[in-house]
């Protein structure tokens, strides 16, 4: 269920939506009445986490119900941030091998 969430939050984040890229959708017209509060970890802010902060910024997660947090954190303090129940989910780049 995790990761479907997930993998919807990016395809969501990836594509963007019918707002122009220029003007952000006003999050609070389209909002439902109850955001899910959804905590991201992500290991810097920078440009591999670009979609992410896209989709925050022009109202995505909002208008799908989520209340989404963005947290930059070291890998490992995510991990534990996850069992503990602080964040739902880790963002990561880096190589299988």
């Amino acid at each position: 269920m995790n990761q479907a969430l997930l993998l919807a939050v990016l395809m969501l984040a990836a594509c963007g939506g019918t707002a122009p890229a220029f003007a952000p959708a006003s999050p609070k017209a389209s909002a439902p009445a109850q955001l899910t509060p959804i905590g991201i970890q992500i290991s810097a802010v920078g440009l591999a986490f670009f979609p992410l902060f896209v989709a925050k910024d022009l109202g995505i997660f909002e208008k799908h119900g989520l209340d989404v947090k963005l947290v930059a954190m070291p890998p490992p303090a995510g991990v534990a941030a996850i069992e503990k129940g602080d964040l739902q989910f880790m963002a990561t780049i880096g190589s299988a091998a």
